[in-house]
C-alpha cells in the first residue's frame, strides 16, 4: 500500500467517524436527554435531583460532540496531507469501543450501541495507518 492509498483512506474513515459520532451526540442532546428529563418529571424526581442528573447528561452530550469535533479535524487535517494527533484519537477510539462493547454486552444487544464501538474502530484504523513522511507536523 502506497503512502498516497494510507492517506486517502485516513481522511474518510475519520471524517466517517466523526460524521457517525456527531449523529450520536445530536441523538444524545436533542432526543434521549429529553426523553429521561420527561420521565424524571413523571415519576416526581426532587427538582435538585433532576437538575443535577440533567447537568451530567447534558456535559455528556456536550463531550460526545467536542469528541467529534476532534475527530473531524483530525480527518480534515488529513485530506491536507497533514498528520494526526494520534494520542488524542487513541484515547477518544479507546473510550468508544470499551464503551460500546461493554454495552453491548453487559446492557443488553442493542445494535444501535454497536455504533460507539464501531465509531471507534473506525479511528483505529485510521490511526493504525502509518503517518505520511513529509507531512507537515505543525499543530495548525
Amino acid at each position: 500500500m502506497t503512502a498516497e492509498t494510507r492517506q486517502t483512506l485516513r481522511s474518510p474513515l475519520l471524517l466517517s467517524a466523526g460524521a457517525l459520532m456527531g449523529l450520536s451526540a445530536v441523538m444524545d442532546a436533542f432526543t434521549s436527554v429529553p426523553h429521561l428529563r420527561e420521565d424524571m418529571a413523571e415519576i416526581h424526581v426532587r427538582p435538585t435531583l433532576m437538575r443535577a442528573v440533567s447537568l451530567g447528561l447534558y456535559f455528556g452530550a456536550i463531550a460526545m460532540f467536542a469528541f467529534a469535533a476532534v475527530v473531524l479535524i483530525a480527518g480534515f487535517r488529513a485530506s491536507r496531507g497533514r498528520q494526526v494527533d494520534r494520542p488524542s484519537l487513541v484515547a477518544i477510539a479507546a473510550a468508544y469501543v470499551v464503551f460500546g462493547g461493554t454495552a453491548f454486552f453487559v446492557w443488553g444487544a442493542s445494535g444501535h450501541i454497536l455504533g460507539y464501538a464501531f465509531a471507534g474502530l473506525l479511528i483505529v484504523v485510521a490511526v493504525l495507518l502509518p503517518q505520511p513522511e513529509g507531512a507537515a507536523a505543525d499543530p495548525s
